[in-house]
């Protein structure tokens, strides 16, 4: 579900205010609740590999997609490397690369110039798991 949220009160006109994750949790454990109480699921964790719906298109037919590309270097890079600079290293060799902003990883398929984040690509190719 996505949840939107009106920032002005009609009734008084102040806006809404989120201090902390405290409103947000709570709306989401109210939306989870919901759920339940209509026989729907709730995803307990995020997938270790995500794919959109071209993705799954193509994975059909028997294709991959670029992204399935940069999944397979990462993967094999990941267990052929002990830190972040040879892992680099390695997915640059093999078309791929990859930039540390913060938390987050972005990758850029050297052959076609398209970029994406690990977030996009699944759990398995975020910083905390690679």
């Amino acid at each position: 579900n996505h949840l939107v949220i009106n920032s002005v009160n009609m009734d008084t006109g102040l806006k809404f205010q989120a201090h902390g994750h405290k409103a947000i949790q709570e709306m989401k454990d109210a939306n989870d609740q919901i759920c339940l109480e209509h026989g729907l699921t709730i995803p307990e964790a995020p997938a270790n590999v995500r794919y959109t719906t071209a993705e799954k298109s193509l994975l059909e037919k028997g294709k991959s997609s670029w992204k399935d590309e940069i999944r397979e270097v990462v993967d094999q890079a990941r267990g052929r490397t002990g830190d972040f600079k040879s892992f680099s290293e390695l997915l640059n060799e093999n078309g791929v690369d990859v930039k540390l902003r913060g938390k987050t990883i972005t990758y850029t398929h050297l052959n076609v110039n398209k970029k994406v984040r690990a977030s996009k690509l699944g759990s398995d190719y975020e910083k905390e798991t690679i």
